[in-house]
């Protein structure tokens, strides 16, 4: 889930490739199809997050670009009876907390991130 590669800051250039790049490594071909756009804030996370769960086949674990975009995934999968970590994983990247069953990725803002649970 991406906020949107217009919004070129250097955070959200790196963000997207780190996405590709991890995805690459892993053998992963990134599916186009499963790519939504959140705009960087809670409800176009969740309108994002449902736009995937209408798909043929939903995905069971989303990267979100931002925290927010993560607590509005979140709130999709509760309002069609969803169970995050069980049903969809979520991860998010910011380290703004207050996510619940969200996995999250803390930005150093120097080039270094850590994983948060």
């Amino acid at each position: 889930m991406n906020g949107r590669v217009e919004y070129s800051s250097n955070a959200v250039l790196d963000r997207d490739r780190g996405y590709y790049n991890a995805m690459t490594e892993a053998g992963i071909e990134p599916d186009p199809l499963m790519e939504t756009f959140g705009y960087f804030t809670v409800d176009g996370g969740e309108k994002a997050m449902s736009a995937l769960l209408a798909q043929k086949q939903p995905p069971s674990a989303v990267f979100a670009m931002s925290d927010e975009m993560a607590f509005g995934a979140i709130r999709s999968l509760h309002s069609h009876g969803l169970v995050t970590g069980k049903d969809v994983s979520i991860v998010g990247i910011d380290g703004h907390g207050g996510g619940g069953a969200l996995t999250r990725v803390e930005d150093g803002g120097r080039g270094w991130s850590r994983l948060v649970d």
